[in-house]
């Protein structure tokens, strides 16, 4: 049988069993010691439906087969003792077996517990003890349970061969069939601690995950929370009513299932973003559900009190759903502020849009941009890795890829402009609604694409013009330093002679002054048009020009570390010398620095500089000056990366990458 066959029909088999129990159980009445029995009848049913849907979503886990599994395993227990019940108590003789179900009944009835609460809490979120510690933990418990069960299963069977009836009516039982149902209360009570264990432990996971880690185990936490406050409410109406009033036993089971409810949802959505939204909106509904059942049976149990009346239909029971009705909009209000400050808000595709939109803007440079996005989905999506494809723009990659891609295609109207590849985190997958929750916001993702694509065309357009400027600077310069300048010089040469032959012609002398004149203007031309020391002497010989100039000039300590470089292309080496001289221009205009230290190295193809002063800093926090976004924008063109970090009162520094 295939696995898909072994979950319908395990459910098959808990929905029919339960059905079956359900009906007899309300036919027959109440079961010994089992208060409204089809509560935990229904309640089985639905620990085996949660296992079956968490097994649909997530089947490589094995809290789903845990699940539905003990939910499976609780409706034979409990068929068992209603059938037990029937056949030799309530109407002796009517069902056949009933021996068979009483023995049966007997050593199961602990058995769903420890798999439907411990090992789901053990083995939570990953399928996978949390540590070794717990690992042991899972072991002892279960081996002890099973023991406990097998004890009462051999002291039960030579009982139930005798006198069967004494395990369905303990009273006047003989030791055996004692030792037996002691058993099993033992191996409950085992089950009842060892969830408790499993939930602190829990609560310790989360207080030692971080960001958005500490949502999936919140979820459980405030599900134990329902089913704490569930039995809370359980014993206190009773003490309160003095015994008159109590919470019917159907309603205890059926909030029990709000932890095992809660651990699926948590395992099947919690690494994407849907979880946050899922369990907002449910574990509100639950928890003003239980403040205000709390609330109106606490009220109708103290009015009751007070008036001395006990019909369903009082004075104090409408009075109570008065005050349930009175402070349902402010519990309404405390729910959300709990759910939120746990959970965040609910993260919608246009609330992450608005985030992609802040990443894009915020980071440098469209690879920068493209990186940003990529963690902003890994971490929202809770994915464990996202390579961001954009045609025309370097592959930007998130986390490391486990396991098969899968892929979603970008577009933007109707053109591709990219892919997005995502794998699960370790040990999980994605199903069809996780896969369609990407395709849901690939058109936000894609929007965000496309404006990273652009400023990409914009900035290889930006950086050609610039290079077809430096060009035509270049060209321009030769032009003036090698034809025009020559045949001025030479004129004002000539002239010069016919002014020795003619010395009282001032005509002359005036013409020989203009051209000196037009030289000088073509010399200062040529060196603004590019640092002739760049192409005469190299990058650092032309760095050390301007260190020493700036000394001469202001005074300020400054050390050059230099290092052997190679050829550099006249881009890099005019993007660098501009770069660092608006920086050193900044230390001496801004920082009030008495040291400055500039560092040239070269790494793997790339020109690293740092330029570090001692001045008085500033917040990096607050818009930047024309300056500093100057020189991350010349250095965006060359496909390089400046970075600026200071602490006011701790100096400045400031590196430059560039490919060499």
């Amino acid at each position: 049988m295939t696995r898909e066959g072994v979950r319908h029909g395990l459910l098959g088999t808990s929905v029919v069993l339960g059905v079956a129990g359900t009906i007899g159980s309300l036919r027959t009445g109440d079961l010994p010691g089992n208060g409204d029995s089809w509560g935990l009848a229904v309640a089985f049913v639905g620990f085996a439906l949660l296992g079956w849907f968490v097994c649909g979503r997530r089947p490589e886990l094995p809290i789903g087969w845990l699940l539905l599994g003990g939910g499976t395993v609780g409706v034979v227990a409990f068929l068992a003792s209603w059938w037990a019940f029937q056949s030799m108590l309530h109407d002796p003789g009517s069902l056949p077996g009933g021996a068979a179900a009483a023995w049966l009944s007997v050593w199961m009835s602990a058995l769903p517990w420890p798999l439907v609460l411990v090992a789901p809490l053990v083995l939570f979120p990953s399928g996978r003890p949390r540590s070794r510690r717990w690992r042991w933990f899972a072991v002892v418990i279960f081996a002890a349970i099973a023991a406990l069960s097998l004890v009462a299963a051999v002291l039960a069977a030579p009982v139930a061969t005798r006198q069967a009836a004494e395990l369905v009516d303990p009273t006047g039982a003989e030791s055996a069939a004692e030792a037996a149902l002691g058993m099993q209360a033992i191996a409950r009570m085992i089950a009842f601690v060892a969830t408790v264990i499993s939930l602190v432990g829990l609560a310790v996971a989360r207080r030692r995950a971080t960001g958005n880690d500490k949502r999936p185990y919140s979820a459980v936490l405030i599900g134990a929370a329902v089913v704490v406050g569930t039995l809370v409410v359980d014993a206190l109406v009773p003490a309160v009513t003095g015994q008159r009033y109590a919470l019917p036993e159907a309603v205890v089971a059926l909030f029990n299932l709000a932890l095992p409810t809660s651990i699926a949802i948590a395992v099947v959505r919690f690494q994407l973003y849907e979880l946050r939204t899922l369990v907002n909106r449910s574990l509100l509904v639950a928890l003003i559900g239980l403040v205000l059942t709390a609330v109106y049976l606490g009220v109708l149990g103290v009015l009751a009190l007070a008036t001395s009346e006990s019909t369903s239909l009082t004075v104090p029971s409408i009075l109570a759903a008065g005050v349930v009705v009175a402070i349902s909009a402010p519990a309404a209000t405390l729910a959300t502020r709990l759910t939120r400050r746990w959970f965040g808000r609910g993260t919608k595709p246009s609330d992450m849009a608005t985030r992609f939109a802040d990443d894009v803007v915020i980071a440098d440079g469209p690879s920068g941009k493209a990186r940003a996005l990529a963690e902003t989905m890994r971490h929202e999506l809770r994915l464990g890795s996202v390579e961001l494809v954009i045609d025309g723009v370097e592959t930007a990659t998130a986390g490391a890829p486990r396991g098969a891609f899968t892929i979603v295609v970008l577009q933007y109207g109707q053109r591709r402009v990219g892919e997005v590849r995502v794998t699960a985190r370790a040990n999980e997958s994605l199903g069809a609604a996780d896969v369609r929750t990407l395709h849901e916001i690939a058109g936000y993702v894609s929007i965000a694409v496309e404006s990273i694509r652009v400023s990409e065309e914009l900035r290889r357009a930006q950086h050609a013009l610039e290079n077809a400027q430096a060009e035509e600077r270049r060209r321009v310069r030769r032009d003036l330093h090698d034809d025009v300048g020559p045949t001025l010089a030479s004129a004002r040469l000539k002239l010069a002679a016919h002014r020795r032959r003619l010395p009282g012609d001032t005509a002359i002398a005036e013409v020989i002054d203009q051209i000196a004149d037009a030289i000088r203007g073509i010399r200062r031309v040529v060196d603004g048009l590019q640092p002739s020391v760049l192409e005469d002497v190299g990058l650092v010989s032309a760095l050390q020009i301007l260190l020493t100039d700036i000394r001469r000039t202001t005074g300020m300590h400054i050390v050059f570390e230099p290092a052997l470089l190679p050829d550099l292309s006249s881009g890099t080496a005019s993007t660098a010398y501009r770069v660092v001289a608006e920086a050193l221009a900044n230390v001496v205009r801004h920082s009030r620095a008495t040291l400055c230290t500039l560092r040239v190295d070269h790494d793997e193809g790339v020109l690293h500089i740092e330029i570090a002063d001692n001045g008085r800093g500033f917040d990096t926090s607050t818009p930047s000056g024309m300056g500093l976004r100057s020189m991350v924008y010349r250095a965006g063109l060359a496909h390089g990366v400046t970075t600026v970090s200071s602490t006011p009162g701790s100096g400045t520094t400031i590196v430059l990458e560039l490919p060499a």
